[in-house]
């Protein structure tokens, strides 16, 4: 996927994100909800009110937060809901997918090998996994560790459906579906997100240790940092008490319980499911010298190294309203500047979630904001939680409203999206006069096809994609964007003279053909 260059669109199209295409299955709502449970009185009702109302400007069901600061959790809360169709509620417990918020667990592991001298990160890949190679096989053998980390083999991005369709289920058929993949560049000379990269940096982990890359994590990383109430795959997930449902936009209900999306085929890229409470403890061992509870897990010299920027992005446009600007990549994290200060984050995002996770060295701080609202709003939320929780935490007087200059960088307006929501559970359309704009459509990017069935309006575009126009007022509709969940999209179409144009959110994207 394209990495844009503006921070903000970087969060919600990023190559680094993963995401999958699973249809929303909402089931159907009770007749009646139980009431949703209060949690105990907060020792931050100013964070809570803050953190309210950023659920209710981005429509989020759920969300769970840590802060830790100089060493210690700061706070721990979760808000909002599980599930919107029983509206259990969210607490500090409640497990979320990550997504590719995993990748620098992965990082952690290879590191750990890296301290023991089983592994050296300057060494081929091709070391520690045999018969490893690529669609070009001499630049497989100049692929080292680091590159898989840092996400400079050259590996082109894409090929995400083979796992999303479940074509590949096992860190070694990815390894195998990874030598298939054309190559962008020569290793080391550019950052190109593929969750490939980090799926065949957890089967070298496996290679090396003889153990399952969810083994290696689970009890030298995840149980020295008290995070045993995380999990690796979905089955698990939900034979625990306390975890969150991915949510997806339904134009009339709002946000409704989806399909949960297997991260099996890519896991040591993206398959933990894991709590604001656990996420602390990690959130610690980051922002420390390597030891956690008095254990030493990794030298404090490796430590800085996963921080360390190892490739930076080409120049960038200024910094815009946030402040907030990615420049480049570490070992399993991004590395940015805000305020004038560096930060580290990484988010996760799988359909349903969204998970920002971001700390600031130099001051001894961190947050991690989980949602169960997918790629769009989801990060959006998470993006504005955490910029603005940071700056609350450390007593910023930036003199600008950090979520509204988010929001400017985005072009997202939640009043109109919220007003137009709203319109259509109150519009009575009349299907007859939808005679008209049906047909084909003809623009500078393709055709479009408009119609009818069943008294519902669609749209397919030239990928055979097949959106629903929910219509708001006449000759106005909006639709759910699947590509950045949580987002909508306007399609408007206007007579003049005989002639119909169709405009989406405002751009004219085709004339119906005569």
């Amino acid at each position: 996927m394209q990495r844009l260059r503006n921070s903000v669109m970087v969060l919600i199209v990023l190559a680094g994100v993963l995401m999958g295409c699973s249809p929303s299955s909402a089931p159907e709502p009770d007749a009646e909800r139980p009431p949703t449970a209060t949690l105990p009185p907060s020792d931050f009702p100013d964070v809570d009110a803050f953190m309210a109302g950023l659920l209710a400007q981005y429509d989020i069901p759920g969300a769970g937060l840590a802060v830790v600061q100089n060493g210690a959790v700061r706070y721990v809360q979760g808000y909002g809901v599980r599930s919107t169709a029983t509206n259990e509620p969210v607490t500090p417990e409640t497990l979320f997918a990550v997504g590719s918020a995993t990748k620098s667990f992965t990082v952690l592991g290879v590191m750990q090998l890296v301290d023991q001298g089983r592994i050296r990160l300057d060494d081929p890949v091709s070391s520690y996994v045999p018969g490893f190679t690529l669609a070009d096989a001499s630049a497989a053998q100049n692929v080292t560790v680091r590159h898989l980390l840092a996400q400079t083999t050259g590996l082109a991005g894409g090929g995400d459906a083979a796992w999303v369709s479940g074509a590949i289920t096992t860190l070694s058929e990815a390894v195998a579906y990874a030598a298939t993949l054309p190559i962008a560049a020569a290793p080391g000379s550019a950052h190109i997100y593929s969750n490939y990269n980090y799926a065949i940096a957890g089967y070298l982990i496996e290679q090396v240790t003889g153990q399952s890359w969810e083994a290696y994590t689970r009890d030298h990383i995840l149980a020295p940092l008290a995070m045993t109430g995380a999990t690796f795959d979905l089955e698990t997930l939900q034979q625990t008490p306390n975890y969150a449902l991915p949510h997806r936009l339904d134009i009339r209900e709002g946000m409704r319980p989806a399909d949960f999306v297997s991260l099996a085929g890519v896991s040591s890229a993206g398959a933990l499911n894991l709590s604001a409470r656990e996420m602390a403890n990690y959130l610690l061992f980051q922002l420390g010298d390597g030891t956690f509870d008095g254990e030493s897990l990794l030298s404090p010299a490796l430590l800085n190294e996963m921080h360390t920027q190892q490739i930076a992005y080409p120049p960038m446009p200024p910094v815009g309203p946030t402040g907030f600007q990615t420049t480049g990549y570490a070992l399993g994290w991004f590395v940015a500047g805000f305020n004038g200060l560096t930060v580290l984050w990484h988010n996760g995002s799988i359909d349903g979630f969204y998970t920002m996770v971001m700390f600031i060295p130099s001051e001894n701080i961190g947050v991690v904001v989980l949602s169960n609202a997918g790629l769009g709003t989801g990060s959006l939320f998470t993006l504005a939680a955490s910029l603005g929780l940071l700056e609350r935490f450390m007593g910023v007087q930036p003199g600008r409203d950090v979520v509204a200059a988010l929001n400017e960088e985005a072009a997202f307006d939640p009043l109109d999206r919220q007003t137009k929501l709203e319109a259509t559970r109150s519009y009575e359309a009349d299907p007859d006069e939808w005679a008209a704009i049906v047909g084909d459509y003809q623009g500078g990017s393709g055709s479009v096809r408009v119609e009818a069935q069943d008294d519902h309006l669609y749209i397919l575009d030239a990928g055979s994609r097949r959106l629903e126009l929910v219509p708001f007022a006449a000759n106005n509709f909006v639709a759910a964007n699947r590509a950045r969940d949580g987002l909508t999209i306007t399609y408007t179409f206007v007579t003049n003279g005989g002639a119909i144009t169709l405009l989406r959110d405002g751009v004219v994207i085709g004339q119906k053909a005569s």
